[in-house]
């Protein structure tokens, strides 16, 4: 955090938009204005206002995305991991974190549709996406292949969520409004995946890999993707197409 800025945001819209995801709160808003009107002022504000687990879950949320797209030192990193094991309770693991090569290098059998937790008449409409994002792979579309992933991964996440209720809505990542957790319809892509994380379906690499192609969907705005000179390439469909292999492959045991 320098310059007034955080992580890789240059961009107002893009900021918010992402903290809105994580958090499920406009970082916009006037209560956080109180330090300042940067980013940097408005997240620490944040972090005196919000309680220990929205702070804890955000501020995860946001180191996740730092390691994807190595905005800042693994020190750093490190140092930020222990406070929001501090926050939560939970130690975090001593273990490096994934490697995107070490990620891609993963070798995943065909997915079973059949097996996902989602409804039976929308295994046609998902199985035609999943081909049609591989053959938009091969067309060298990777920004067709981003975002029709997203849509496959928030609507499988969403079927695991259907499935089993009461472990998602009684997790830390849970989004709430007024002390009441919010119906799955309000929940954020970002909401879904900590969740499955957190109860156990994705494990840590997947986690962090879904958020890279959570954060590769928000480009599907023009404004978003000029703002940032994000431009899609190979390497981010093929992290694209291994999150859903693996999130799948992971997901198929959590059907009831």
């Amino acid at each position: 955090m320098s310059g007034g800025y955080v992580l890789g945001f240059t961009a107002r819209r893009e900021f918010a938009m992402t903290m809105r995801e994580m958090s499920d709160c406009d970082i916009y808003a006037d209560i956080y204005g109180f330090n300042g009107n940067s980013m940097v002022n408005r997240l620490r504000a944040f972090w005196q206002i919000e309680n220990d687990t929205v702070t804890a879950s955000t501020l995860n949320s946001l180191l996740d995305y730092a390691e994807t797209f190595d905005l800042t030192e693994d020190e750093k990193i490190a140092k930020c991991r222990s406070i929001v094991s501090r926050l939560t309770g939970v130690k975090s693991p001593q273990t490096a974190p994934p490697t995107k090569e070490g990620f891609l290098s993963q070798d995943f059998p065909n997915i079973d549709f059949q097996k996902l937790p989602i409804e039976g008449s929308l295994l046609p409409i998902i199985e035609e996406r999943w081909e049609e994002a591989k053959r938009c792979a091969k067309s060298e579309a990777y920004l067709s292949v981003v975002i029709l992933l997203g849509s496959l991964l928030e609507a499988v996440l969403l079927g695991a969520a259907t499935g089993k209720p009461r472990e998602f809505n009684q997790s830390s990542a849970a989004p709430q409004k007024d002390g009441k957790v919010l119906h799955f319809a309000q929940w954020s892509l970002a909401n879904f995946i900590d969740a499955a994380h957190e109860i156990g379906l994705l494990n840590e690499d997947v986690k962090k890999f879904s958020h890279a192609l959570r954060a590769f969907r928000n480009y599907i705005h023009p404004y978003e993707q000029m703002i940032s000179r994000f431009t899609p390439d190979k390497d981010t469909a093929n992290i694209s197409l291994q999150v859903f292999r693996a999130a799948t492959n992971q997901l198929q045991n959590s059907r009831p």
